[in-house]
Parts: structure tokens; C-alpha cells; sequence
């Protein structure tokens, strides 16, 4: 009984692992919440404050005349580390119009920094080590990247891995 039990178990890490790290169906997109989908309104986007990976805290006040587009993951997440690439290559090429934050969940500083480090990314990444900020976004899966526009009204959330293309289509009109 007890195998069984255990069997079930790892088939259903498996199953979430496959779809993202934390278990959706990974690529879900959505305008959030899906109460403002039926409303006129738009949900606006809440701000919060974290440490920079390498450096002071940072605010982040949506509503500001930004457009924002955060990323939540971390790098012990599989699907998380294969979009780093892109989304860093987005975040440098957008830098002008697009505040970029990746914003990594519950890891120390050390080890994140050293993460960047080690694969050249310059984006900048926010810690959130106490989940404050994915609390506030509702974050269920990683990697969930929100897009929010300038008047800090969440246009977009994406669940699972995105690309730099998917991103560039999403924010067409505003690049």
C-alpha cells in the first residue's frame, strides 16, 4: 500500500514538473483577475518593495507611466532557466520603453547573484524571499510573468515558460 501510495505521489511531481514548476498547464494566459474579464475595469496592479540581487531595495509602483512586465521564477526551476535567455535578451533590447524585473522567489541573495553571474544575465532581479510580492500578483506556478500597462492595469499573466517573441506580440503598440 505504501508503494502505491508513493508511486502516486512521484507521477504526480512529474506531471507538475512537466508543466512548470508548481503545476498548471504551463503557457496558460490569461487577463487577470477572471472577475475584471467580464467588467469594463481592468485590475490594477498592486506595488511592493524588494531588494535588489545586487544591490539597494527597489519600489515598484505600477501606475506610474510605465509599462512593466515582471517575471517571477527561480533557479532551481527547470522551465524557469530555460526562458532566462530570452527574457534577458528582451529586457536589454527593451530597456527604453519596458521596465523588465525578474523578480526570484524565496532564494538568497548569494546564490542568485552568483546564478546571473555565471550565465551573463544583466536583467534586473528583485528578492523576494519572503513571497510577499508573488502573494500580492497570486502567483500559483513558475515561471508567471505579468504585463502590466501604464496606468498599472494588469493587461496580461502568463503561466509557464514564454518566449522573447511572445512578449514582443503581447506589447505590440507599445515597443
Amino acid at each position: 500500500m505504501k508503494a502505491k501510495m508513493i508511486l502516486t505521489a512521484l507521477f504526480a511531481s512529474a506531471v507538475l514538473l512537466a508543466a512548470g514548476c508548481g503545476g498548471s498547464s504551463g503557457g496558460a494566459q490569461t487577463n487577470a483577475p477572471a472577475s475584471s474579464q467580464a467588467s469594463a475595469q481592468k485590475a490594477a496592479a498592486p506595488g511592493f518593495t524588494l531588494k535588489e540581487a545586487a544591490g539597494p531595495e527597489r519600489t515598484v509602483q505600477p501606475g506610474d507611466g510605465k509599462v512593466y512586465v515582471i517575471n517571477f521564477w527561480a533557479t532551481w526551476c527547470p522551465p524557469c532557466r530555460s526562458e532566462m535567455p530570452e527574457l534577458n535578451t528582451f529586457a536589454q533590447k527593451h530597456k527604453e520603453k519596458v521596465q523588465f524585473y525578474g523578480v526570484n522567489l524565496q532564494e538568497e541573495g548569494d546564490k542568485v547573484q552568483g546564478f546571473l553571474k555565471d550565465n551573463g544575465y544583466t536583467m534586473p532581479v528583485l528578492l523576494d524571499q519572503e513571497g510577499k510580492a508573488a502573494t500580492l500578483y497570486k502567483v500559483r506556478v513558475i515561471p508567471t510573468t505579468v504585463i502590466l500597462d501604464e496606468k498599472g492595469n494588469i493587461l496580461q499573466r502568463h503561466e509557464g515558460v514564454i518566449t522573447a517573441q511572445q512578449l514582443e506580440t503581447l506589447l505590440k503598440g507599445k515597443l
